[in-house]
């Protein structure tokens, strides 16, 4: 079976992949309940040395928010929501954001950085004032569904799965991508950027 550690990025052809940069260019992330689990399975086995977002908000959606599992050292990160239309979760989260940038003095929205993407977007997404990050392919669907995406970064880790979650179970989820960039990877991955247009 593959593992991830079998695959690791060469920090000196690959830095980490464009993910610490890709971080710091949003203001949170929101993932389901499953990709949450499996992220703190890696930090529980040893896989993940710390949780990987750091300081970004994260925000776990779970019909059953009572029964999620939260460190301590995540409770002041990570806040667990009872999921949601994709619409009212990201009120929910941006509701959230304002508070916590009011309560650090910090006025406005977002994260400062220019969120044109280049066109091609979608208006609903367009007009959030904060950019976030969508994590896990229910939410993920859920969220395409909502034309509350406007850019996907996929990657594709060179494995063969016996089984699994699709990430698309419609194909228009497919048919609104439009490739704009493809990086390659010394371990075999391949991480291709989308605009979303709706």
């Amino acid at each position: 079976s593959f593992q991830l550690e079998n695959a690791p990025l060469d920090p000196a052809k690959d830095g980490d992949g464009g993910f610490s940069s890709f971080l710091a260019s949003v203001d949170a992330l929101i993932m389901g309940r499953t990709t949450y689990e499996t992220v703190l399975g890696f930090l529980e086995s040893g896989i993940a040395p710390s949780w990987p977002y750091g300081e970004l908000p994260t925000f776990v959606l779970s019909t059953r928010p009572e029964g999620v599992k939260l460190p301590e050292h995540l409770a002041e990160t990570v806040e667990v929501l009872r999921g949601g239309e994709a619409e009212e979760v990201m009120a929910a989260v941006e509701s959230r954001l304002a508070a916590r940038q009011k309560s650090k003095g910090a006025g406005g929205g977002g994260n400062g950085k220019d969120s044109d993407d280049g066109g091609g977007a979608n208006e609903a997404a367009s007009r959030r004032p904060y950019d976030v990050y969508v994590d896990g392919g229910d939410t993920v669907r859920r969220f395409l569904d909502a034309r509350l995406v406007r850019r996907a970064i996929l990657t594709v880790v060179p494995a063969t799965l016996g089984e699994g979650t699709p990430l698309f179970n419609d194909p228009k989820q497919r048919e609104v991508l439009e490739e704009v960039e493809v990086r390659t990877f010394s371990n075999g991955f391949v991480q291709t950027t989308y605009c979303v247009a709706h």
